[in-house]
């Protein structure tokens, strides 16, 4: 037994002594658990706990108090302030023991445009702005897919409005839509979805990068059909079509309704 603070013997009264005090003069208390009886309230992070023996000597119970250990455990933490591009934020720890209301900070650092962060979604997105970010999506495995407009990173809503190269993982995308925020797909977009077949753009306006469909066959990108909002001015459409047919996708089949 350790950091012992107070000791009660009902049959002699003693407290407030040393374990060595009461053992010698006036106790005989075994060591092994096992043969005498045995009370204990385990002592938790802010909590005393509380064991008690039964002396040979005068048969009456022994109590001892232990202190609390100190020792949180803690969960793992809460963004309460989120970081931006020009300053830090703050993530907040709880401790999960049992009536015990401890709490711990950390820093968080701040967001760097360029660097790639990890969204709540678990799509890999890089700070462009101060408020927007570009996405590329996680293990896509579903034949459908819609970009969302927002994400959440480190506890902070950034607008997406880049969709990064080889964002849907190839396999089995077929049809993809484009919220209104997304106004760039950045070069290899789709990228060896070789399934594609369709995409809705629901922005006023899109600009795309080259090699948008490597990797995808001829025949494939002559089937993929796009249909652009009536948002999106008849000027900008025009650009968005010219530069889409030159990538191989098929004059018709690229529609404003």
């Amino acid at each position: 037994i350790s950091s012992i603070d107070k000791m009660i013997c009902k049959a002699h009264g003693i407290s407030t002594e040393s374990i060595s005090k009461v053992t010698t003069d006036f106790h005989n208390l075994k060591s092994e658990k096992n043969t005498l009886k045995y009370v204990s309230t385990t002592a938790t992070c802010s909590q005393k706990g509380r064991d008690e023996y039964l002396c040979t000597v005068c048969n009456q119970p022994v109590f001892f108090n232990v202190d609390a250990t100190g020792k949180h455990t803690w969960d793992n933490g809460t963004i309460t302030t989120a970081p931006t591009t020009t300053a830090a934020g703050v993530k907040t720890y709880k401790c999960t023991t049992k009536g015990c209301t401890a709490t711990k900070t950390e820093a968080v650092a701040k967001m760097v445009v360029g660097t790639n962060y990890t969204a709540d979604n678990g799509a890999t997105t890089t700070v462009l702005t101060a408020s927007t970010v570009s996405i590329k999506e996680k293990n896509v495995t579903t034949a459908t897919v819609a970009v969302p407009s927002t994400v959440t990173v480190n506890g902070k809503s950034y607008k997406v409005t880049t969709v990064k190269g080889d964002a849907f993982n190839g396999y089995y995308v077929k049809k993809v839509t484009l919220p209104s925020t997304v106004t760039k797909l950045n070069a290899k977009t789709f990228a060896g979805d070789k399934k594609l077949s369709s995409i809705k753009v629901t922005s006023k306006k899109l600009t795309v990068g080259k090699n948008l469909f490597k990797g995808i066959s001829k025949t494939q990108k002559r089937k993929i059909k796009v249909t652009v909002s009536t948002k999106m001015s008849k000027t900008n459409f025009y650009k968005l079509r010219s530069a889409l047919v030159k990538q191989g996708l098929k004059w018709a089949n690229i529609k404003r309704k």
